[in-house]
């Protein structure tokens, strides 16, 4: 089949990140540091289009969140599985591009964000509870990193139909945006990194 993303994680609870999984349509895939196969899931209904990895619930091994496309725009979502393979939790109902985990509130383990492709970036803590939805986004979000940006911002994403980038806090509250050059682009990657060296991220 078609891989469409790929994520490095220690999905076998040996404390180092050198397993691989790969998303495809309908399927996701593990393989150890040998690229043998350790389990597959086929319990995304669409492409599976973003993949991450880290540790939810600060036990041994990574957990693996990934961004359902679904068959049709109302059974995708988020998904969530242990390092073994097993579903742990999902959020359904609506169809995903981009998936990433990063640390949003005070609570023990990471949390997640995703993108509600219907306006929406939803963010969730890592046992499933839903810690707060930022709506008004106008098209696609093809990306979202987490980072330490000015004015207490932690989340950046990129907004296709408005050709911008907002930055949202922990409370799922804008603090900026930007306006990207070009009208009806579609921005498809973001990174971020200390670029200037101020101590905050770029």
């Amino acid at each position: 089949g078609t891989a469409y993303s790929i994520a490095i994680g220690d999905f076998n609870g040996d404390g180092n990140r050198r397993e691989i999984a790969v998303g495809e349509d309908g399927d996701i895939f593990v393989f150890n540091s040998s690229c043998q196969q350790l389990w597959t899931s086929n319990s995304p209904t669409g492409i599976v289009f973003d993949i991450a990895s880290g540790n939810l619930t600060d036990d041994a091994g990574d957990e693996i969140a990934i961004a359902d496309n679904g068959s049709i725009t109302t059974d995708g979502g988020l998904i969530v599985y242990n390092s073994s393979g097993a579903v742990k939790w999902n959020a359904s109902g609506f169809y995903s591009q981009s998936v990433e985990i990063g640390i949003i509130d005070s609570t023990t383990g990471s949390d997640i964000a995703v993108n509600n492709a219907s306006g929406e970036v939803r963010a969730y803590n890592g046992s499933g509870s839903s810690l707060w939805n930022y709506r008004g986004i106008t098209g696609s979000v093809y990306e979202i990193r987490f980072g330490n940006f000015s004015s207490k911002g932690i989340i950046a994403f990129t907004d296709e139909g408005s050709d911008a980038v907002i930055v949202v806090n922990g409370s799922g509250i804008q603090t900026w945006n930007y306006s990207l050059p070009g009208a009806s682009a579609n921005y498809y990657s973001l990174a971020v990194g200390d670029l200037d060296n101020d101590n905050l991220d770029d």
